[in-house]
């Protein structure tokens, strides 16, 4: 017999209702962003990871 998995999780009463609350709350905070060198290191971690030999 297999169980049925649900792929997204559904908040719902009083979650659903805190969860709502804290978003609208955090609503207008500006959205972080990297630097350029931090967007440079990441571009370099993601080569070197596409280039990694065993």
């Amino acid at each position: 017999m297999a169980i049925a998995i649900r792929e997204i999780p559904i908040l719902t009463g009083q979650s659903a209702e805190d969860f709502l609350a804290e978003a609208e709350k955090w609503d207008q905070m500006p959205v972080p962003h990297l630097t350029e060198e931090q967007e440079t290191r990441l571009r370099q971690i993601k080569e070197s990871g596409r280039n990694f030999v065993w």
